[in-house]
């Protein structure tokens, strides 16, 4: 769970980068970039929907528990 939740905190700054430095490019290149966005876009969203399943099956086998 810990490996989608450090990939989803990855993305999240790429994101950030590449949406902060869009105003800076010309616009093919940012037109390549949206392109680009979208594809990370769709694995975040998969990254998520992982997570959220593991989090389920993790309730299912102990419930709530909170770690020290």
């Amino acid at each position: 769970m810990s490996i989608y939740a450090d990939l989803l905190e990855f993305k999240r700054g790429l994101l950030r980068r590449v949406e902060r430095d869009m105003a800076t490019v010309r616009p093919p290149a940012q037109k390549a970039a949206a392109v680009d966005l979208e594809f990370v876009e769709a694995q975040m969203r998969g990254y998520q929907e992982r997570l959220d399943l593991w989090y389920g099956r993790l309730w299912e086998l102990h419930g709530l528990w909170l770690g020290a």
